[in-house]
């Protein structure tokens, strides 16, 4: 059982998000019933992979797949996973996906620069930023008129570092030439630009 609070009281650590993929098939309604079936695929290297189907009823609807690192609470240095008990792939080898989530490589020429600040609502257990309030934020960039014409399709967001309450984020963001909009958040930190974030959305 690898829950957070067995990680606090036998480990000093924390799970972390660095990456997240997500796929739907078909924009999901209010009402409708979702049913999500996930396993992990044990550990190697410094990741563990958890994978997700989407089903409302029979039909799928939609996948993701998530990687996730052990980090010690205070430094937020990561732990190998072979250094945790108990953890063990959870699903038989043929439901594995085989996808792998690689860092997002952003053009810098991007046209725009929206600012916004962290605050309290944003934030989650561990005091940092929220991984759900990332693609919100990503969301408040275009208008309702373009999200009822366009619905998300497929998103990827790569977490680089932690943001927190009161730190002003800069979003850089732009359609490219392969129609996905590309997002990179950066803060101050000594003077220079820190990536916190990088994601690539595909709408319908």
């Amino acid at each position: 059982h690898m829950d957070r609070d067995y990680l606090v009281e036998e480990y000093h650590a924390c799970w972390i998000l660095a990456r997240v993929w997500y796929r739907v098939t078909r924009p999901l309604h209010a009402g409708e019933q979702l049913t999500i079936s996930t396993w992990h695929r044990g550990a190697s290297s410094l990741i563990v992979y958890r994978d997700y189907d989407l089903f409302v009823g029979n039909e799928q609807v939609g996948e993701a797949v998530a990687a996730w690192v052990v980090a010690d609470i205070d430094n937020r240095k990561m732990l190998r996973p072979s250094s945790i008990e108990n953890i063990a792939i959870s699903a038989p080898p043929e439901q594995v996906k085989e996808r792998q989530l690689r860092l997002i490589r952003c053009p810098k020429d991007k046209k725009h620069v929206y600012d916004r600040t962290v605050r309290y609502s944003d934030l989650d257990v561990n005091g940092h930023m929220n991984n759900t309030r990332y693609m919100d934020w990503i969301d408040d960039l275009l208008p309702s008129d373009f999200h009822r014409e366009h619905p998300v399709k497929e998103f990827t967001v790569c977490y680089h570092s932690e943001a927190r309450e009161g730190q002003n984020l800069d979003l850089r963001w732009d359609f490219m030439a392969d129609d996905c909009l590309r997002v990179d958040a950066y803060r101050k930190s000594e003077g220079k630009d820190e990536l916190v974030f990088s994601s690539r959305v595909l709408f319908d």
